[in-house]
């Protein structure tokens, strides 16, 4: 036998794939602020000069700057699998699939077509390509904390050119704000974790409420003066994300391809997620397009993020069978809310008004509940929003079971089952959600605010 055969019996096979969670980490670290770009969204009129146009600066880093990480950390455990482009009505969208480690997840990127929908712009392919790709990215922590640098600026736009006229030093000088702002709250410090081995372990951290500085409004049913609306409660799909991979990454996943319909009114997306190995579908609609008044008359526009939002709102339907953000089911809406410039002014207090409403208190509070002849008191933190990515109580102050609910339990014999399913002492040291939860899973309504078929 040659030395050369002797040689090649003599090597085995090493697996060199990186810790997922090590990876992760690396993953997670925010990209050199001189990276960070800009584009244009949701563009309006400027109240002070009818002939200008102003729109919303989006932060962004280029797909380049994702690949040169994963190569750097990831070289040779990480591949895209699949991809699909498919055309819906007035606008291209692309599937794609990202595997790390064997874990694998799906990203969309929609972009409207230039033309007719049977000429396919080169440009939409390759911005629809980008945004499949960063989403999925976005899934294992690469470049998520983006979506966390705070909310998105006006600046100086041309509605004939969809590009943002800005003078280069004032988009670098708000680059340096958002990352400055984002700094002073933690939220460039991010990391993955795991704090559970199985799903029953997980529990507890998925059912806690997000920090209500997180939570957001829909606007609907505006009025036609323009100045106010219906607000619908809701927070965003990539803080149901930050939770989950704090508290469980590497053990979720979309392994199979999401499913797309749609109808002259609507696209609706069906997709599977699995965590722990236990899979659940969830299914999201939006609607192609929607009225809004402008100079008094109704008038009605493409919504240009249709499938993105059918998409987030599939994600957060899946989690929330886990518990992860089922309590935002109960909060009401909130007619006749102050409306300006298509969003909703002032989110803040209205979301602490519904979460007292709810029995969930906010950070600095202070509730004392009485249950099963003890009282608790929990008091939030100042650093809510930092704390948040846990998915820890410390993540702002959580009310405790009420008595209604205490009383409940106990005459539905629950006690001992739920003792031993949450591992407390008493039924006094339930949350508020966790005994909602019990209460329902029994058939019992512990709350008498509606559920609406909102995300």
């Amino acid at each position: 036998m040659s030395a050369i055969a002797t040689a090649q019996e003599d090597v085995s096979p090493v697996d060199s794939r990186p810790d997922l969670l090590d990876l992760g980490k690396a993953l997670y670290r925010p990209f050199s602020v001189d990276r960070i770009g800009f584009l244009p969204k949701s563009p309006v009129r400027d109240k002070t000069d009818k002939d200008a146009w102003k729109a919303k600066a989006f932060p962004f880093a280029e797909v380049w700057d994702y690949k040169s990480r994963l190569h750097e950390y990831a070289f040779g455990a990480w591949s895209i699998e699949d991809s699909h482009v498919i055309t819906l009505k007035d606008r291209l969208v692309v599937l794609l699939k990202v595997v790390v480690c064997g874990i694998s997840t799906w990203g969309v990127g929609e972009e409207m077509l230039k033309g007719t929908i049977s000429i396919v712009d080169e440009n939409a392919v390759r911005s629809a390509w980008a945004m499949a790709f960063k989403r999925a990215c976005a899934n294992f922590g690469l470049g998520l904390y983006l979506y966390f640098l705070g909310e998105p600026e006006y600046v100086p736009y041309d509605h004939d050119r969809d590009l943002i006229t800005a003078s280069v030093a004032s988009l670098a000088s708000l680059a340096e704000r958002l990352y400055e702002g984002a700094r002073k709250r933690r939220l460039l410090e991010l990391e993955p974790g795991r704090h559970a081995a199985n799903l029953a372990e997980l529990r507890p951290y998925l059912e806690e409420p997000f920090s209500v500085k997180l939570v957001r409004f829909l606007p609907h049913s505006v009025n036609r003066d323009a100045k106010t609306c219906t607000a619908v409660p809701y927070v965003s799909v990539w803080h149901y994300i930050r939770r989950l991979n704090a508290v469980a990454y590497g053990h979720w996943e979309i392994g199979e391809q999401p499913k797309i319909v749609y109808t002259d009114q609507k696209v609706i997306v069906s997709l599977k997620l699995s965590l722990f190995g236990h899979p659940m579908v969830g299914i999201g609609e939006e609607f192609w397009s929607q009225s809004r008044w402008d100079n008094g008359k109704q008038i009605t526009v493409p919504r240009d993020n249709a499938v993105e939002n059918a998409w987030a709102l599939a994600v957060k339907r899946a989690l929330q069978a886990f518990g992860l953000g089922l309590y935002l089911r109960a909060l009401p809406d909130r007619e006749g809310v102050p409306y300006e410039y298509g969003k909703v002014s002032e989110p803040l207090p209205l979301a602490i008004s519904l979460y007292k409403q709810a029995g969930l208190a906010v950070a600095g509070s202070k509730v004392a509940i009485k249950g099963s002849g003890q009282q608790q008191e929990r008091r939030g933190e100042e650093t809510q929003e930092a704390s948040e990515h846990g998915g820890t109580s410390t993540g702002g102050e959580t009310r405790m079971a009420t008595v209604e609910q205490v009383a409940q339990l106990l005459a539905k014999g629950m006690e001992a089952d739920v003792l031993r399913r949450y591992r407390v002492a008493s039924l006094g040291d339930l949350t508020f959600v966790q005994a909602a939860s019990e209460l329902t899973r029994r058939g019992s309504a512990s709350t008498s605010a509606r559920l609406r078929p909102t995300g």
